[in-house]
């Protein structure tokens, strides 16, 4: 704890100026911390949720370092750009998590989990030197278009879709604390594709988006707007994402509008979030915010997602591959694997796991390596999801050019979000993925026949 007290703002901009080797050496004391926190935490009371532990031999840790040397090295030190901020997100909260807690669920894990972890760390180099080649300069000026351009039509598909769930979900609406989050998500269910893709645009697409205009133009107006239209959909479904992701927007907003540079706010997260772990460990038993915080940050936000991908792989390699059946489209062409035939669950993945594995009736919903990944055919379909997330990527940063300094980074972050949670192809098709390449390009397109006329 005394480097961390020694870490003053003065000594991080010191370590921006050669960023690379800090970058290792902060996230190998966060892969650090996190053993520490498997081992005092996460297997002591979490261990029927899918955290054995054993403590993790030489190979293990040389695999780790190399991994996250090469990471660390290759990681981008932009954050405006939407490549940026998402793939230093996943990184945090996904990549470096599944190498700790694989790597420590059974006795020489290297050789049971190796070829995945291997094929984690290949296809994420190929993501991040791809995007950093192909993604467009770094040079993000600034047109005005979104917020001169469509603030009002995001104004009103908010307030169309607003009116739509007020409308399907009023006599459901409750704004309940985290004790009743459970019942309220049920109550709050959609009962049909309009109201699941209501639900999903308004939360992810249309609030997040106002806001971010709002934020960019001051303007109080959209910001409460886009306020009211997550606290209407938190008062429907009650998920915590929902509830927290205007704040992280705002802080984000506020650092990428500071004066700190990118990688030193790089490595303040790092060293922030390992402090706030050895915190929340060392005090849960005495402290009631560390007690949240335990359970919130670093169970629910970095553990669950680091768990994922050694689950999925026992699953789905003893009762076989999907090749991406579980996909609607997809599943027309493509038979579901013989041994879940018949099941009630498929193609809901997720709860196929929990039954399976942890035998609880539960969703263990996954990020797109575990998911998409692992499931769909293990190492090759890591390597697929890489690429498929490689060329959104690229397709996202090259289209978003020109707009208005941090609006593509904030619109990235809900779709990071549900990247770390949730499938690749259900971000694209109902989180908003697809909608925003479309959006910039009929944008981009419509900047320039102005300027023609």
């Amino acid at each position: 704890m005394r480097t961390i007290a020694a870490l003053t703002p003065s000594r991080f901009a010191e370590c921006a100026k050669a960023p690379k080797p800090w970058l290792f050496i902060f996230s190998m004391i966060f892969a650090i911390v996190i053993h520490k926190t498997h081992a005092a935490y996460l297997y002591p009371e979490h261990a029927y949720l899918g955290f054995p532990y054993v403590p993790m031999g030489v190979p293990e840790w040389v695999f780790i370092v190399i991994s996250v040397l090469l990471v660390a090295f290759s990681l981008p030190l932009n954050l405006l750009r939407p490549s940026g901020i998402i793939s230093f997100m996943m990184y945090v909260i996904v990549f470096l998590p599944t190498l700790v807690i694989t790597l420590a669920t059974e006795e020489a894990a290297l050789k049971k989990y190796g070829v995945n972890l291997s094929a984690l760390t290949a296809g994420y180099l190929f993501l991040l030197h791809a995007t950093q080649k192909w993604g467009g300069s770094d040079d993000r000026n600034s047109t005005g278009i979104a917020g001169r351009n469509y603030a009002l039509l995001f104004t009103a598909l908010l307030l169309i879709c607003a009116g739509f769930l007020l409308y399907a979900f009023w006599d459901t609406m409750n704004f309940v604390g985290l004790g009743g989050t459970y019942a309220q998500r049920e109550a709050g269910r959609s009962r049909n594709l309009f109201e699941a893709y209501g639900q999903t645009y308004l939360a992810f697409v249309f609030a997040p988006a106002l806001l971010s205009i709002g934020l960019i133009r001051k303007n109080p107006l959209y910001i409460a707007l886009a306020l009211g239209g997550f606290f209407l959909m938190y008062s429907i479904t009650a998920e915590r994402t929902v509830f927290l992701l205007p704040v992280v927007m705002i802080m984000s907003f506020l650092v990428l509008r500071s004066r700190l540079s990118h990688p030193t706010l790089m490595l303040i997260t790092l060293i922030a979030i390992s402090a706030l772990f050895v915190f929340s460990i060392t005090f849960r038993a005495t402290s009631t915010l560390a007690n949240m915080l335990s359970l919130y940050l670093v169970f629910r936000t970095f553990s669950v997602p680091g768990a994922m991908l050694w689950q999925y792989q026992e699953v789905f390699a003893e009762y076989g591959y999907t090749f991406w059946s579980h996909v609607r489209g997809i599943a027309s062409f493509v038979s579901s694997p013989v041994a879940l035939d018949g099941d009630q669950h498929w193609p809901q993945l997720g709860r196929i796991v929990a039954k399976h594995l942890l035998n609880l009736d539960i969703n263990s919903n996954a990020n797109l390596f575990a998911y998409d990944g692992v499931a769909g055919a293990g190492a090759w379909g890591i390597l697929f999801m890489c690429a498929l997330l490689t060329l959104w990527l690229i397709a996202l940063d090259r289209l978003s050019r020109g707009f208005e300094s941090c609006f593509p980074a904030l619109i990235a972050i809900p779709l990071g979000l549900v990247l770390i949670n949730g499938p690749f192809f259900t971000a694209m098709m109902s989180f908003g993925g697809l909608f925003w390449l479309f959006f910039f390009l009929f944008a981009r397109r419509a900047q320039a026949g102005r300027k023609i006329q």
